[in-house]
């Protein structure tokens, strides 16, 4: 498992997208459990496969991802792919920031509803208004 972070990264470095985008979720996801089988470790198999898979998920693959983003080439954003990382990383931390103080200013800590009156979103209101937080971080995100 751990010799699939170089492997993953190098990929991304040699700006190889097919295999980049396949090799975790088609190579690795066969070739873990076919090891976990020839060794002989089936006590638990499928909670220990599952595990195993979503870390490698969660971790490598989408974290490679923002690595990917610095390789991209400069024709089809102004920026770069530098300047898509740093959309990410400074989206992030405001879309947090953003959702902790609205649910602050207004939603009771009592109750799992908002302060206001209206209890369900209306229907001429977009999809985004029953979110909370939600829409300012598409106006953000357009604004950017």
């Amino acid at each position: 498992m751990y010799l699939a972070i170089p492997v993953q990264f190098f990929w991304a470095s040699q700006a190889w997208y097919g295999m980049f985008i396949i090799f975790i979720p088609i190579y690795l996801f066969l070739l873990l459990p076919m090891r976990m089988i020839l060794v002989g470790e089936t006590e638990g198999f499928l909670k220990a496969v599952g595990t195993v898979h979503w870390g490698v998920m969660t971790t490598v693959f989408c974290l490679s991802h923002l690595a990917y983003l610095l390789i991209l080439d400069n024709t089809r954003t102004p920026a770069g792919g530098a300047g898509l990382l740093l959309f990410v990383g400074f989206l992030t931390p405001s879309s947090t920031t953003w959702r902790s103080t609205y649910r602050a200013s207004f939603w009771d800590a009592t109750r799992s509803t908002p302060r206001s009156t209206r209890t369900k979103p209306s229907p001429a209101g977009p999809w985004w208004d029953s979110r909370p937080g939600g829409q300012p971080h598409l106006h953000r995100a357009a604004v950017l």
